[in-house]
């Protein structure tokens, strides 16, 4: 019968040759985990805990968002906090100045409860995590952190009622814009129909033609005149996002958005 000792040389041999051969520790962390294992060392299932953090971290980046608390709420909405392993302990807005910069920090606190039964048991473990994101999503990696004192989960604000695009709006800009070139016709046509929305349209008439645009959270509507030709087109969700095209006259100009990108 082989001994214990023997054992165990045998596995770290095995996990090492792993590591060699694929170039990560990740790969030693999986195999160990696979086996009901923790790293010799390393924080018992630590491995599980950076893998929810990760796949969070991830996920609240779209649809995008524009502050700490939004990207609070899409935490709080993933599946890991529905079901009570992971909650945010600390929303924190960072001053950005351009779209690369963070600008919100988030730190999650993740909980996993004991499980087995007599083989191959887990022990109830809790971690925390920090991250940080710009208008793109998170920036590199969550970093496994001490945990604030007495920290309790934030509840972020609601958050703001959507602007929506009134319908119709596609034909309104349409005749506005065919009424010919005059920034007060266009802009007045126009606002009639979006005032009630609290979206006031950009107008824009220079050399090259008339141009519209109305723009909501998600949504833009842009509309042009030029050489006496009139389009109007809604830009395709996923180019409308924070950090895609401006939804202002000179991309309607432009002609930019008509289509979705393949």
């Amino acid at each position: 019968m082989k001994s214990p000792w023997l054992v165990s040389v045998v596995i770290a041999l095995a996990m090492g040759v792993l590591v060699l051969a694929s170039g990560g520790a990740r790969v030693l962390s999986d195999a160990y985990h696979s086996a009901g294992l923790s790293l010799p060392g390393s924080a018992p299932r630590a491995d599980e805990t950076d893998r929810i953090a990760e796949t969070v971290a991830t996920a609240v980046g779209y649809p995008r968002q524009s502050s700490a608390d939004g990207f609070a709420r899409a935490a709080q909405a993933t599946a890991a906090a529905r079901d009570g392993r992971l909650a945010v302990v600390e929303s924190t807005a960072l001053t950005a100045r351009d779209a690369l910069d963070p600008l919100a920090r988030l730190v999650f606190r993740i909980h996993l409860a004991g499980t087995g039964d007599g083989f191959g048991e887990q022990p109830e473990v809790t971690y925390c995590y920090r991250a940080e994101f710009n208008r793109y999503g998170v920036v590199d990696e969550p970093v496994r952190v001490d945990c604030p004192p007495g920290a309790t989960s934030v509840t972020p604000p609601p958050a703001p009622a959507q602007r929506r695009v009134p319908a119709g709006a596609d034909r309104v800009v349409a005749r506005a814009l065919e009424a010919g070139h005059v920034e007060a016709r266009v802009t007045t046509g126009v606002r009639r129909l979006t005032a009630a929305a609290d979206l006031p349209p950009s107008v824009s008439v220079n050399a090259e033609g008339t141009a519209v645009a109305v723009s909501a959270p998600g949504t833009c509507l842009l509309g042009r005149r030029t050489g006496g030709k009139v389009e109007v087109w809604y830009v395709p969700p996923a180019m409308a996002q924070p950090g895609e095209l401006s939804c202002d006259p000179g991309t309607a100009l432009a002609g930019l958005g008509q289509r979705a990108p393949h």
